[in-house]
């Protein structure tokens, strides 16, 4: 026989129930607007959910560490590109020899005459030019006015290049802890979701116990209510484990340079 407090005690977890849906329905509608603002979407467009159904297996680390990470290929081509400002800097006061060689031929000439043979006599003669010579010319030019820049720029140049390694140095070693920090939350995340896999089931079979128990009478309605209530729970945090567990795997992927984008 039910009495007032049982009446009171149901109407009570009623309204919390109506409290929590209400609650997870303003979070669905956060959620779609800012679903909207990063994917470009006017804050009006309905997202149709699709469900989407995923194993939670155990982590598998790999060896790659922050090797392919595309920031890290950014900073080492930076500091590349810096060694080459140097090489390029040095050069700009550096004495330059220019050498020309060149080689003219000609030919096919032909000279045709008389020549005063004495007595008044001339004889007919004839004379071909086939032949060549080399040209070679040395330029030297040394900058000597702009020797006092130019030791600066190289200064400059290898200043640069020393920031370039140190920033490398710098974010090399905050890559390697963002890679450790997500290993550790990726194994972190799927002991979280083991775990509320057990709560899960230990509460689906308290509430089987208890409906049996109240379909026998043997049972108030209340407590009934509350092993409902313990289940939903557990089913809410299995589905928020999993869903964690899956940013922490994305995050490891991003932090390992091997998300497919």
């Amino acid at each position: 026989m039910a009495t007032d407090n049982d009446l009171l005690r149901v109407e009570a977890k009623t309204s919390d129930i109506k409290y929590q849906l209400q609650k997870a329905r303003n979070g669905a509608e956060i959620c779609r607007m800012v679903l909207c603002n990063v994917t470009g979407l006017d804050f009006d467009t309905d997202i149709v959910l699709k469900d989407t159904m995923f194993v939670v297996d155990r982590p598998q680390m790999n060896s790659y560490g922050i090797s392919l990470r595309p920031e890290l290929k950014l900073l080492e081509n930076q500091v590349k590109i810096g060694k080459e400002q140097v090489k390029i800097a040095r050069a700009d006061i550096l004495p330059t020899l220019a050498l020309s060689p060149g080689y003219t031929y000609y030919g096919n000439l032909k000279m045709e005459g008389l020549v005063d043979a004495g007595n008044g006599n001339y004889v007919p003669f004839t004379q071909s030019f086939d032949d060549g010579f080399t040209v070679a010319m040395a330029t030297l030019s040394v900058p000597l006015c702009s020797w006092g820049a130019g030791l600066k720029k190289i200064k400059k140049a290898r200043l640069d290049v020393e920031n370039a390694v140190l920033d490398l140095e710098k974010n090399r070693k905050l890559m390697d802890i963002e890679v450790a920090s997500s290993e550790s939350n990726f194994r972190e995340g799927y002991m979280l979701v083991e775990t509320a896999r057990i709560g899960l089931e230990q509460a689906k079979e308290n509430l089987r116990v208890m409906k049996n128990k109240y379909d026998a009478s043997l049972l108030s309605l209340t407590d009934l209510l509350e092993a409902q209530s313990l289940w939903q729970q557990a089913e809410s945090n299995y589905i928020e484990a999993k869903a964690q567990y899956k940013i922490y795997e994305t995050e490891y992927l991003r932090a390992t340079g091997v998300l497919d984008y």
